[in-house]
């Protein structure tokens, strides 16, 4: 979403108005400067926002994982969100006119017929060559999600050296459980992002298109691909072939009724009801029972394969949920972390 007043209509700028009076009335259990939990070390959860989207757009599902022990955090991904916060408490907006991202969105309008094909075959050989074409087509693409991919390695670099410096983190941070899970494309850099750091042990990529390298390379830690409701495709579920080479215990859902904004908190109806979204971002499920749907499958993933290893649990929400259809492959596992 562009920042305020910058290349939009006189509608969508009242509606954006709309929204920011909205947010502001908005109550969260978040606090500045809150101490850390008595115990740990915690495991660390990473977070990725959409292209273009907001550090904040998945507060629910953070405050969420907080809630059940980890120690989590979002990543901005400066000149391709709409805005960061600084630490003295600025907030810089990004300017969506700047000549690169320009580009990469002139870019994205050329390779559109791609990645229309992709949903349009469920043929395994021409899948795989459609995503190749897609990084052929979108070299500014391959780019920015190499750059998203190290912004996460560098936050885990930020995150070991607060765990051996800083007192307030000092024997609280396990960054031998480290967790990524992201939102359309930072679903992307956070799969990207698990086969470049080893220190990745589960990843989720909530309604992204995984472009990158794995294509050619098989994800081996547990992962799970998210996509939403699209049951008229050919193709349903673009990272279908992604998923089946997985080494790693993976998992492949689709939640009915779902659409592309529901994986974030513009699900809620507090913020869907102002919010000048696109024509078919939400899809017909209800907004709070997805929330509560999305924050059981994401905790019982993580909590599996980063706290107790007790897998069954996450069976236990495919089983509770029947809004949700699943795929798994089980052709390799790995140890659940502990």
């Amino acid at each position: 979403m562009p920042p305020p007043g910058q290349g939009l209509s006189e509608e969508a700028r009242a509606g954006l108005a709309r929204l920011n009076e909205r947010l502001a009335s908005v109550g969260t259990h978040s606090y500045k400067n809150a101490p850390v939990a008595a115990g740990g070390p915690f495991p660390v959860v990473l977070y990725s926002h959409g292209y273009w989207a907001g550090m904040n757009q998945g507060t629910v599902l953070m405050e969420e994982l907080a809630s059940h022990g980890y120690v989590v955090a979002s990543i901005g991904h400066p000149f391709e969100t709409n805005g960061v916060t600084k630490p003295d408490g600025r907030v810089v907006r990004f300017d969506p006119r700047n000549p690169e991202f320009m580009l990469r969105g002139r870019e994205r309008q050329e390779g559109l017929p791609v990645e229309r094909a992709v949903v349009e075959t469920s043929d395994p050989a021409k899948l795989d060559a459609l995503f190749r074409e897609l990084a052929r087509v979108r070299p500014k693409m391959q780019e920015s999600l190499a750059i998203w991919a190290a912004d996460i390695v560098f936050a885990i670099d930020k995150f070991e050296e607060m765990g051996r410096e800083s007192e307030r983190f000092r024997d609280r941070l396990d960054l031998g459980r480290v967790g990524v899970v992201g939102h359309s494309f930072g679903g992307a850099a956070s799969g990207q992002a698990a086969l470049t750091d080893r220190r990745i042990a589960a990843g989720i990529n909530m309604d992204g298109l995984q472009a990158g390298d794995m294509v050619d390379r098989a994800v081996e830690v547990p992962f799970v691909f998210m996509h939403h409701d699209n049951r008229g495709a050919a193709n349903p579920t673009p990272n279908v072939n992604l998923f089946r080479r997985a080494k790693g215990p993976a998992w492949l859902l689709v939640i009915e009724g779902s659409g592309h904004y529901n994986f974030s908190d513009f699900s809620l109806p507090v913020l869907s009801e102002v919010a000048p979204l696109p024509e078919g971002a939400l899809g017909a499920i209800d907004g709070r029972r997805f929330v509560e749907i999305l924050d059981a499958i994401v905790v019982a993933f993580f909590d599996a394969y980063l706290r107790n290893g007790e897998t069954a649990v996450l069976d236990g929400v495919f089983e509770r949920y029947p809004e949700i259809d699943v795929l798994r492959n089980t052709q390799a596992e790995v140890r659940p972390q502990r």
